[in-house]
């Protein structure tokens, strides 16, 4: 028996975009797989790298602590 599908959502925080956590609170849904953990996703209003809630959480307890993670695919800009 196949096991379901899992997904995770996405998240815009460009405060600018009119799709953003700000504002619409869009999400994008995207399956829950090694491909997708290590894409890029970005989003299709602004072109703006999109988060995942864990994403923001770590990134969080990180600056609390005085540590800024370098990950590279979330450097750049669409």
């Amino acid at each position: 028996m196949n096991d379901p599908l899992a997904f995770y959502n996405l998240y815009c925080i460009n405060k600018d975009c009119e799709i953003s956590i700000y504002r619409n609170s869009a999400q994008t849904r995207v399956i829950f797989n090694e491909e997708n953990l290590v894409t890029t996703h970005f989003c299709e209003c602004c072109g703006h790298l999109l988060s995942s809630a864990m994403d923001v959480e770590i990134e969080q307890m990180a600056a609390e602590v005085g540590v800024i993670l370098s990950k590279p695919h979330y450097k750049s800009s669409h």
